[in-house]
């Protein structure tokens, strides 16, 4: 498990491209059954911002726990931990996601282009 540090919040990421979300899912799992097609279960906003950061030649910069609320105001729920697992998902449906995390896809550059 990754250790948590104050103030890095995390979240998961999400298998967006489609293909890799788990198909049938509803028919294979019981009744009740919250099923999380996230491809990792924890990123912290201080790796997605480095990430970014690094690919636009900005830094980034950590600021004190206390100041996160009002500082990512617009932004309430970056300051929760909504850390998902999907070992349940993986498990009852024997999925793997298939695409590269957001880390992975962010290093990637392709959203940094100017093309």
């Amino acid at each position: 498990m990754r250790e948590r540090v104050a103030g890095c919040q995390i979240g998961p990421s999400w298998d967006t491209k489609g293909a890799g979300a788990p198909s049938g899912g509803r028919e294979k799992a019981p009744a009740g059954s919250q099923l999380y097609a996230a491809t990792e279960e924890g990123i912290t906003v201080r790796e997605i911002a480095e990430t970014i950061g690094r690919h636009l030649n900005v830094p980034a910069v950590s600021i004190p726990a206390e100041q996160a609320s009002d500082h990512f105001k617009a932004f309430p729920f970056i300051t929760l931990d909504i850390t998902m697992s999907n070992a349940d998902t993986r498990q009852l449906l024997d999925w793997e996601p298939v695409h590269p995390g957001l880390i992975a896809d962010l290093e990637d550059g392709h959203y940094f282009t100017t093309d």
